[in-house]
């Protein structure tokens, strides 16, 4: 009941979208989830399930990620905005989005996270053992670094050297104390931030 309920809201969006010319909401629909050991074959509208990978990036290094198959109804429609609510999904700790739109003609992705991610409002309590956050330092970077690279598994242009991802919080760059300020340059993983 919850998919129909997501997939009928996503429809009413895309159609009012459509109609108005509107900026589309980056959090308009979940992901198909299922039950602890159930995998879906088939999505409401009974096509075969796909699936999309996240990452989950623990530190800068590439040995430091660890990737998650995650049922979706459609890949190729799995944008940024699914990404950020699978992996909030997947690990407890919010990546809520005000927008994620194209800019610089189509070459940059623009994230804009949400003063209700866990940036401004911090881990949940309790957090996943898996996914458990330290600092507002390791939050931070985890949550960049997390969002970025399965961004990067799911839409590969925005990892070439042409194509990039600016990352902001209300329109203003992020800032951790101890870090700095996220450079305004496009965003290639916390190892290029941290120099």
């Amino acid at each position: 009941m919850k998919r129909l309920i997501a997939l009928l809201l996503a429809g009413m969006l895309l159609l009012a979208f459509a109609a108005c010319g509107e900026k589309e909401d980056a959090n308009i629909t979940e992901p198909e989830t299922t039950l602890a050991g159930e995998e879906p074959t088939e999505t409401t509208t009974g096509a075969p399930m796909q699936s999309a990978t996240l990452v989950a990036a623990f530190g800068p290094d590439e040995e430091s990620r660890k990737t998650y198959e995650v049922p979706v109804a459609d890949a190729d429609n799995f944008g940024v905005g699914e990404i950020a609510n699978a992996l909030t999904e997947l690990t407890g700790i919010s990546f809520a989005l005000e927008s994620a739109l194209p800019g610089g003609g189509m070459s940059l992705l623009m994230v804009d996270f949400s003063s209700e991610s866990a940036l401004v409002v911090g881990p949940p309590e309790p957090q996943k053992e898996e996914f458990h956050m330290f600092d507002r330092e390791s939050l931070v970077l985890f949550m960049l670094d997390s969002l970025y690279f399965s961004i990067v598994e799911n839409l590969p242009i925005f990892g070439d050297e042409r194509h990039g991802v600016y990352f902001t919080l209300n329109g203003e760059a992020i800032s951790v104390e101890g870090l700095g300020e996220l450079p305004d340059e496009p965003y290639k993983g916390s190892g290029f931030w941290l120099g």
